[in-house]
């Protein structure tokens, strides 16, 4: 288990896209909380970043049909 950790956090271009990920959800959700009063405007923010979350998920089940595609691996 520490040496999967240890080599992950090395991995400045996985953890730049978490990171990313996880400012974008804390805005969506900071922006939806803002305007709970308004359903319709809420429930836009709160989609968008449920979607944003999935993104890793996808691509780690995605990822060996997208090398055969493309031909490139890291």
């Amino acid at each position: 288990m520490v040496l999967i950790g240890v080599a992950t956090a090395s991995d400045t271009r996985f953890m730049s896209i978490m990171l990313a990920d996880m400012l974008a959800v804390g805005g969506l959700t900071t922006a939806s909380t803002a305007v709970r009063n308004n359903p319709s405007a809420h429930k836009r923010p709160m989609l968008v970043a449920t979607l944003v979350t999935t993104d890793s998920g996808f691509g780690r089940w995605l990822s060996p049909q997208i090398v055969r595609w493309t031909g490139v691996k890291n």
